[in-house]
């Protein structure tokens, strides 16, 4: 065989290899939710050595998230130290994300209590809500909670 036939044979192969895939014709994303229940009015602020989120959950009532059932929360959290704060608004990477149940009063208010928080740092915190099916609506406003190393 000459040269040109191996580099033909293979540009063949690296063809074949590259046209292989998983069978689906469009780019994967993720499942549309059916979810819409939000939260509105977060907040932070410290009590104690624990921080505290608060919120309203809407979307329970007759309208958008009619016939939801509520689960919880998933909670995105990472920390800076307070000399490396980004600046407001800039893009931030969660470090930590866990889910928790909150229990909800006649307006759909709801209160978190943070522990853990180390001192010397600066906490952000977005939240999105749980469906029973596991379904999560769309993100919160990113607040932030500071806890300075001298309190």
């Amino acid at each position: 065989m000459t040269r040109l036939s191996y580099l033909m044979i293979a540009s063949l192969m690296a063809l074949s290899l590259l046209q292989s895939g998983c069978g689906r014709k469009a780019w994967p994303r993720a499942a549309q939710s059916n979810n819409q229940m939000t939260v509105l009015e977060l907040k932070t602020y410290r009590q104690g050595e624990e921080g505290i989120i608060e919120g309203v959950l809407m979307g329970l009532e007759e309208g958008k998230g009619a016939g939801q059932d509520f689960s919880g929360f998933r909670i995105y959290h990472t920390a800076f130290p307070l000399s490396a704060e980004p600046c407001e608004g800039c893009p931030i990477q969660y470090t930590d994300v866990s889910d928790q149940r909150a229990k909800l009063d006649e307006a759909g208010r709801f209160l978190i209590e943070l522990g853990g928080l180390k001192k010397g740092e600066v906490h952000f915190f977005e939240l999105r809500v749980l469906g029973a099916d596991g379904s999560l609506g769309p993100f919160s406003t990113r607040v932030k909670l500071i806890r300075a190393s001298n309190k």
